[in-house]
């Protein structure tokens, strides 16, 4: 069960960009991204949730050609 089942675009967006400025400040990008979904979520969430969450709402960002 995903905790956040709709992610928003701004949700996403904020989770993308967390996880971009995480990599300046020398933290993993996905160690960010987890850090902002946690931030945001509404209850503590277990691994299974958060990898749940995060694999089926994916963040990678689409470069433009």
């Amino acid at each position: 069960m995903r905790i956040i089942n709709h992610m928003t675009p701004v949700i996403k967006k904020f989770i993308l960009h967390w996880g971009e400025l995480g990599t300046r400040w020398g933290i993993n990008r996905t160690v960010a991204q987890i850090h902002a979904l946690l931030y945001l979520s509404p209850k503590a969430l277990n691994a299974e949730e958060i990898a749940e969450t995060l694999i089926y709402c994916p963040l990678k960002r689409k470069h433009k050609p």
